[in-house]
């Protein structure tokens, strides 16, 4: 009985200034079903891929439109046939703050072999580039909704461990200014402003020396990583060497 298989594929973090591995592309060439995340990104990308034009693309994004989102009878199919189906998002790894959670639980209910061909994400390579000991709560996006909002900020006002939070580009600069009322003009955080991009910026420093530098920026609307230190002593890394 034919199963198929869901490849899981990372994605450079900078789709603009990023080209694809040769690797991600001869993977992407033999899959006969695409599900990405956005059009503008999805075509970009297959674009650079043999006969991509000749397959089914599905999109995951919220501003698609209901048929292009009609993505698991084209998963059902291909998994009755023993087809191959890509699941990709606009910057680094699909599934926990990029669409395609629901792809993977559907295809895990087909029986379908899931396999991945890793890649970069914002958060852990931000957490790697604080310099600091682990461990990091990576705690993501907060909620849109004010109480929920309130509720999400008080329960990690006196964390003992680093926060890694993320918000969408558009919101930057005040959300820098909501992190300081919240946790205090002097809590030590870390920036990765525009990871893999020639903009790109590293940035470690109080939320007040953040905001500030942050308002000196050319442009004030893109993707970032915010990292607040926690109040944990660190410890001290073993030496294995």
């Amino acid at each position: 009985m034919a199963k198929g298989t869901l490849w899981i594929l990372g994605m450079p973090l900078h789709s603009e200034w990023t080209s694809l591995p040769p690797l991600t592309v001869d993977r992407l060439a033999g899959c006969d079903v695409y599900i990405g995340e956005s059009r503008k990104i999805a075509l970009r990308f297959l674009s650079r891929v043999p006969d991509a034009k000749t397959k089914p693309l599905f999109l995951m994004d919220e501003a698609s439109r209901p048929e292009e989102r009609q993505w698991r009878a084209a998963l059902r199919e291909a998994s009755s046939k023993g087809g191959t189906v890509a699941l990709f998002s606009d910057t680094g790894m699909p599934l926990l703050y990029d669409p395609g959670r629901e792809v993977l639980w559907a295809a895990q209910e087909l029986g379908m072999s899931i396999r991945c061909e890793s890649g970069p994400t914002s958060w852990g390579t931000s957490t790697a580039l604080t310099g600091w000991d682990p461990p990091f709560l990576v705690v993501g996006f907060p909620p849109r909704e004010k109480p929920d909002r309130e509720r999400f900020w008080n329960s990690l006002r006196q964390s003992r461990w680093h926060c890694v939070l993320m918000e969408r580009p558009y919101r930057f600069l005040s959300f820098l200014d909501e992190c300081a009322a919240v946790f205090g003009a002097t809590r030590e955080a870390f920036l990765a402003w525009e990871l893999d991009a020639p903009t790109q910026r590293l940035l470690w420093g109080s939320l007040e020396k953040l905001a500030r530098t942050a308002r000196g920026f050319e442009k004030t609307k893109g993707e970032f990583v915010l990292v607040l230190k926690g109040s944990a002593p660190s410890t001290p890394r073993e030496n294995f060497s």
